[in-house]
């Protein structure tokens, strides 16, 4: 009993956004639950589950990675794929790849799994429409509307006659269904259904909710490219406010709506605005999760960009640099290196530097074409 009201403590700091502490308090329970129940018993991988969560919020990807696929891997060999356990954790499991950007891998277990779950949970039951929402949204993705509408789709209707049109699995339904008609240019359809979603979040789990600030941000978004950029500048500003004071400026969320709020101002044309909010999610990023993490080096591309549109191209070097250094390491044939080699050469250029900004713009050219060219 000692063991489940820690590990329910726990949980509950999650919930509120404390996933630091809720991390280090679930991790020392591990051993204890493997010792009473065995390593591989249901009471240790839902604590593992659990655990998998925090890190999750907390901003550790691979570490719930890396747990959710031993969950999974361990369910789908003791339970089988009908077992409700099982689908739990291949979808918590999909949902994680989803956040690093793993489409691809996450659609093999979301399909393996949607047909258990209709067939053995019912197509009504909360897990099977979580599994066609995440499939879908997967689709969307990739940008393959016939399949992923058509599931969002489903999974929207059914969570809206089941659980009624404030439950947050419809919320989440609608907030994919949006983002498809983002993706098929309907932006005022997307900025009212957002809308509808984002005001109903709040009067049911409050403004300050992650869920609610992660819709918030999508409405954002869909009234940028809808050209509404004071709107968008302002939902973006306000939401940035949120995050500030939890989960806390460190947290990938938050450095994510600091650089939707750079491009936005940039699409305002208030771009020394931009310069200053880039520069702090540039020092935060690369503090925190270092020179080799995408999104430090988006926001050290986005800085130099700002301050060659403000014609500061001395300025404009040292984010330019780190940001080609460290693309170099990580990314030497994605195109996104060689975009950084030519904004490198252009500040270079602007500072009538012809000897070294030639190279660099000729190498980013013939690595460009390249790249076309094997397309």
């Amino acid at each position: 009993d000692t063991l489940v009201i820690a590990q329910s403590a726990a949980m509950i700091k999650v919930a509120r956004g404390e996933a630091k502490d809720a991390v280090e308090q679930l991790k020392t329970l591990v051993p204890t639950y493997s010792e009473i129940h065995g390593p591989q018993s249901s009471p240790t991988l839902a604590l593992k589950n659990n655990l998998a969560r925090a890190h999750y919020v907390n901003g550790q990807l691979d570490e719930a990675l890396d747990l959710a696929s031993v969950v999974y891997e361990t369910r789908l060999q003791s339970k089988g794929e009908r077992s409700l356990a099982t689908i739990i954790a291949g979808s918590n499991f999909a949902a994680y790849l989803m956040e690093t950007s793993r489409q691809s891998e996450a659609i093999p277990i979301l399909e393996r799994l949607i047909e258990p779950a209709r067939v053995h949970l019912g197509p009504d039951h909360l897990q099977t429409l979580i599994v066609t929402n995440r499939l879908g949204t997967c689709y969307l993705r990739l940008n393959d509307l016939n399949r992923a509408v058509p599931l969002i789709e489903e999974s929207l209707q059914r969570s809206e006659a089941t659980y009624g049109p404030t439950h947050h699995r419809t919320h989440g339904a609608a907030n994919s269904l949006a983002k498809a008609y983002l993706n098929q240019g309907q932006y005022e359809k997307a900025v009212g259904q957002f809308s509808r979603v984002h005001a109903n979040s709040i009067e049911t789990r409050g403004a300050d909710h992650p869920d609610t600030l992660t819709l918030a941000n999508n409405l954002a978004a869909a009234h940028r490219l809808n050209k509404d950029y004071a709107a968008a500048i302002s939902q973006f500003q306000t939401t940035l406010t949120a995050q500030r004071q939890k989960p806390g400026v460190r947290h990938r969320q938050t450095l994510r709506t600091m650089l939707n709020l750079v491009a936005a101002l940039q699409d305002a044309s208030r771009t020394r605005e931009a310069a200053q909010v880039c520069q702090e999610a540039a020092d935060v990023s690369e503090s925190h999760l270092g020179l080799s993490n995408p999104q430090t080096q988006t926001a050290l591309s986005l800085l130099g960009l700002c301050y060659l549109e403000l014609d500061l191209h001395r300025e404009a070097l040292a984010p330019l640099k780190k940001c080609l250094d460290a693309r170099q390491e990580s990314m030497p044939e994605h195109w996104l290196y060689f975009h950084s080699m030519s904004v490198l050469g252009e500040a270079y250029l602007g500072l009538k530097d012809h000897e070294t900004a030639e190279p660099l713009l000729t190498e980013a050219l013939a690595g460009l074409e390249s790249r076309r060219a094997r397309i």
